[in-house]
């Protein structure tokens, strides 16, 4: 496919608490892309990176004025179980002790009911006709025509790697996730993954990454929120 194709969908990787990059990110893609478009973040706004809160408001400004579809991290999953009414001291420092200490530092006079209801509001999967969007990965060993798929796979859809390295899968579709940091996206004949590891400076990793689909163009930047 051609960089030059009208693209449907805008995906964004993982963004973990890192707000200013995010900011630069967003700015770029609506100068570029503006509202023609269906912006699909695929999770994990929260936990590691130092503002969680931001991130999450950036979100919701942006989805003011833009198409967005916000699929559910694993650590915005986590996120919920802690601070939602069943929340033990068990989920409490579960969380805390993935990144959750951060995230709960960046709310210095607490998580806004907002905030958690953007959170409550996101969707474990999006499918479309030529895609499925997801945070971690589909089950491997199930077909996505659309609306075949299982739809309580809750453990592949948020923390799901088994299909990393697999080919021959029984994907009809191209499955885009995150969850799974690499240096570079990876690109597939059945997926494509665009956790670039922005949280990850100190790994070596350090990219937020975007692509338009379907024409596969990358946009990227580099992490800011350390420096």
């Amino acid at each position: 496919m051609s960089y030059s194709e009208s693209p449907s969908y805008i995906a964004i990787g993982d963004i973990h608490g890192c707000a200013k990059t995010l900011k630069l990110l967003l700015t770029q893609l609506s100068t570029e892309f503006g509202t023609s478009v269906e912006y699909v973040f695929l999770g994990d706004y929260v936990d590691r990176g130092p503002e969680s809160n931001n991130v999450i408001e950036q979100c919701i400004e942006f989805s003011e004025t833009h198409n967005c579809t916000f699929i559910r991290g694993n650590h915005d999953l986590v996120m919920l179980k802690a601070l939602g009414k069943g929340g033990s001291k068990t989920d409490m420092l579960y969380w805390l002790g993935m990144g959750g200490s951060e995230t709960m530092a960046s709310y210095q006079s607490g998580v806004p009911k907002a905030h958690i209801e953007f959170l409550e509001s996101t969707v474990t999967f999006y499918d479309t006709e030529e895609f499925f969007f997801v945070h971690a990965s589909a089950p491997i060993s199930v077909s996505l025509k659309k609306g075949k798929q299982i739809r309580d796979a809750e453990s592949a859809y948020l923390w799901g790697r088994d299909h990393i390295g697999k080919e021959n899968l029984p994907w009809e579709k191209t499955v885009v996730f995150g969850h799974t940091p690499f240096k570079a996206p990876l690109i597939t004949n059945q997926m494509i993954g665009l956790d670039t590891g922005c949280v990850y400076v100190d790994r070596g990793y350090g990219l937020l990454t975007a692509m338009a689909l379907p024409g596969m163009e990358i946009i990227q930047k580099e992490c800011i929120d350390f420096n």
